[in-house]
């Protein structure tokens, strides 16, 4: 929490938490929780500033990793970046169509992104179950009474959890785009979404932070009920994979090496930290 807030030097903050935990963070920072601003900071007026002069190399937002290797990196995605990966799943995932996108889950885990922007971009509505103390109970229960669902995306943990809930029964055309992301996907998982005469798209889809939310995607064939590891599958649109080795060299099919993304959906890199990058 400290190493975030001075790493970024956050003018706002925005919390649900009780607020005297935040004071200590750093005191010239304005801080809200549950809409009530706190009375001990002093408000800086508005400059005013115009969002449509915002250029496409500007930062559209940090996400801040794990730290699960030392500090948090805080990975920098541009505007073109991140309008290149919403323009995508808006007409991959077809959310033109349907009765609307479930937005669940924290604002702070990027792939929540894929449930907001995308079907808000082309005019759709996102739906946000009823809060209770099981989030699946909510997500559940719009499976159960919702037809048409333009968008679902989980992870694999979560669905497990969600399958159980319903009973591993899947209403019919209760969801017409399921997306896997986050974790690695299992078949297993999946195999009851496309039993007959269910006509939902299964999508696993696979990106780290550094590329904005996903930047390859495998749909799974309809029907296909087979188990094991499912593929993370290709590249989406103005964006490059290649398997290289130690030495940046290409390798062939089948060869293990490390994973090489290039293209629009690459991050400029990490907050305050030249060299990492």
């Amino acid at each position: 929490k400290e190493w975030i807030c001075k790493d970024s030097d956050a003018a706002l903050i925005f919390v649900d938490e009780i607020l005297n935990e935040w004071r200590a963070v750093n005191a010239k920072q304005v801080l809200i929780s549950t809409g009530v601003i706190d009375p001990s900071v002093e408000l800086v007026e508005s400059t005013g500033t115009n969002n449509s002069n915002r250029q496409t190399v500007d930062s559209a937002y940090i996400l801040y990793t794990s730290g699960s290797t030392g500090n948090p990196k805080g990975v920098i995605i541009s505007q073109r970046a991140f309008a290149n990966y919403v323009s995508w799943a808006a007409d991959y995932y077809d959310l033109r169509s349907g009765s609307g996108a479930v937005f669940h889950g924290s604002i702070g885990f990027d792939a929540t992104l894929t449930s907001i922007f995308p079907p808000l971009s082309v005019g759709q509505r996102i739906i946000i179950p009823l809060s209770s103390r099981d989030p699946i109970d909510g997500i559940a229960s719009l499976v159960r009474a919702r037809r048409s669902l333009s968008l679902l995306k989980l992870t694999p943990t979560h669905l497990e959890l969600l399958n159980a809930n319903l009973n591993h029964q899947i209403p019919n055309d209760s969801v017409q785009c399921l997306v896997l992301g986050g974790e690695a996907l299992k078949g297993e998982a999946i195999s009851e979404w496309h039993e007959s005469p269910l006509s939902v798209r299964v999508i696993n889809e696979y990106g780290p932070t550094e590329t904005v939310v996903g930047c390859c995607i495998y749909e799974v064939p309809n029907g296909n009920n087979a188990g094991g590891p499912v593929p993370i599958g290709r590249p989406i649109q103005n964006v490059g994979l290649r398997v290289i080795d130690p030495e940046a060299n290409f390798l062939p099919i089948g060869v293990v090496g490390e994973l090489f993304i290039y293209g629009e959906s690459v991050g400029d890199g990490y907050l305050n930290q030249k060299l990492l990058t």
